[in-house]
C-alpha cells in the first residue's frame, strides 16, 4: 500500500494586506494515518522553530499549512497539479517512493523527493534520500572490510534501481532482477539455486517486499537491505540484518546528535530517518531561498539548487550531483524497527 504524503511550497501572496510582505507558504499534505507522515510533521515543526519566524528571503517569512492526503496517489497527483496551476507553486517537497515522486512531478515544478530514486521522474525531480547504488556500496564496504564476507547474492527490483550501477558496486555471485509481474518467491529460489552457499543476501526494493522475501528465502548468515528506510516495522532481527540510512547518531555528526536530543526532548522518542530528512530538507530550502536575490520563482530555485555544494546538513556536507544529493550514510543493525548505527560513510 502506498504511503503518500507531500509538501507544496507556494511562492505567492497569501492573506496579506497593505505593505506587509507576503509569506512563503509551505503547504504540507500528508497521510495522517501513517507514522511516516506524522514523523515528517514533527521534523518540519522543529525546523520552523529553529527559523523562529524570521524573514528568510527578501523580507518574507516561511509558514506551513497541513492537509491530510488520505493515502491516495491519484489524490496526490491531482492536488499537486491543481495547487501548482492555481497558486503558481514554485516547489514540491515529498514522496517516499519512486511512484509517489512520479505522481508529484506532474505538477511540472521542481520536486525534492525523500526517496532515493526518482523512478520515471524527469529533470525537475531532485532526490534528497540515499540512492540505492550508494546504499549498496556502503553495505558491501562494511561487509567486506569489517566482516570479511564476500559471497553476496543480490535480488533487486528493477523499477527502483539501475542494474549496471548496482552490479558494478556489488559484484555479487548471482544477480536476479524481477519485474512487476514476477513472483518474488520464484526469483528468490532462482537466485539461491544459481549461487554457491551465499553468506549474505542483499535486497533492493520496498520494505514490504523485503519482509516477504525473508519469509521464503533460505537463511543466510546476514541480510543486507539497500532500499528506502521509511518503514522498517516487521523486519526481524534474526538472522542479523544490516541496512543503510540517511540518519544515525555519530560523533562524526555532532549536528545529528544535537537534533536527536532536541527531538527526544520535545516528542519523548528518538527521531526516525524521515523526521530527520524532513527537517534537513526544510532547512536546505530555507538556505537556498536566503541566497536568492532576484526572482523567487520555481525555475530560479531549481537553478540555485543545482549549484548547491558544501551545504552543512545534520549528518555532514551535502551537494547535488545532477538530480541526486550526495550525503553521508549510516550502516548499522536493524532491531525492533530501528537502526543501531555502527559506521558512517561519506560519498
Amino acid at each position: 500500500m502506498s504511503r503518500p504524503f507531500w509538501i507544496l511550497l507556494s511562492l505567492v501572496a497569501v492573506g496579506c494586506s497593505g505593505s506587509e510582505k507576503p509569506p512563503i507558504v509551505l503547504a504540507h499534505v500528508y497521510n495522517a494515518g501513517s507514522a511516516g507522515g506524522k514523523d515528517a510533521v514533527a521534523g518540519i515543526e522543529l525546523a520552523l522553530a529553529e527559523l523562529a519566524g524570521a524573514p528568510i528571503a527578501q523580507g518574507r517569512t516561511l509558514i506551513v499549512r497541513h492537509s491530510d492526503s488520505k493515502g491516495s496517489l491519484e489524490w496526490m497527483e491531482s492536488h499537486a497539479v491543481r495547487e501548482a496551476a492555481l497558486l503558481r507553486a514554485g516547489i514540491v517537497l515529498g514522496g517516499t517512493t519512486p511512484e509517489e515522486a512520479h505522481a508529484l512531478e506532474k505538477a511540472r515544478v521542481p520536486l525534492l523527493t525523500f526517496s532515493g530514486s526518482r523512478g520515471k521522474g524527469e529533470g525537475s525531480v531532485f532526490c534528497t534520500g540515499l540512492s540505492p547504488t550508494f546504499r549498496a556500496r556502503c553495505l558491501v564496504r562494511y561487509l567486506t572490510e569489517e566482516r570479511k564476507l564476500k559471497n553476496i547474492v543480490l535480488l533487486a527490483d528493477e523499477r527502483r534501481t539501475d542494474r549496471a550501477e548496482i552490479e558494478a558496486e556489488v559484484k555479487p555471485a548471482s544477480t536476479i532482477l524481477w519485474k512487476k509481474d514476477d513472483k518474488l518467491e520464484d526469483a528468490t529460489a532462482s537466485a539461491w539455486d544459481k549461487s554457491s552457499a551465499p553468506r549474505a543476501w542483499m535486497f533492493v526494493g520496498s520494505p514490504e517486499d523485503f519482509v516477504r522475501m525473508r519469509k521464503t528465502a533460505k537463511r543466510p548468515d546476514v541480510w543486507l537491505y539497500a532500499g528506502d528506510e521509511f518503514s522498517w516495522q516487521g523486519v526481524e532481527a534474526d538472522p542479523e540484518t544490516l541496512a543503510a540510512s540517511v540518519f544515525g547518531a555519530s560523533a562524526e555528526a555532532p549536528r545529528a546528535e544535537a537534533f536527536g536530543a532536541k527531538y527526544q526532548e520535545k516528542y519523548k522518542s528518538p527521531p526516525s530517518p524521515l523526521a530527520a530528512l524532513a527537517y534537513d530538507d526544510v532547512m536546505m530550502i530555507a538556505h537556498v531561498l536566503k541566497g536568492m536575490t532576484s526572482s523567487l520563482q520555481g525555475e530560479k530555485f531549481r537553478e540555485e539548487l543545482e549549484k548547491l555544494k558544501d551545504y552543512e546538513g545534520l549528518t555532514g556536507s551535502y551537494a547535488f550531483q545532477g538530480p541526486q544529493i550526495q550525503r553521508p550514510a549510516f550502516v548499522g543493525r536493524l532491531a525492533d524497527g530501528k537502526l543501531e548505527a555502527v559506521k558512517r560513510y561519506v560519498p
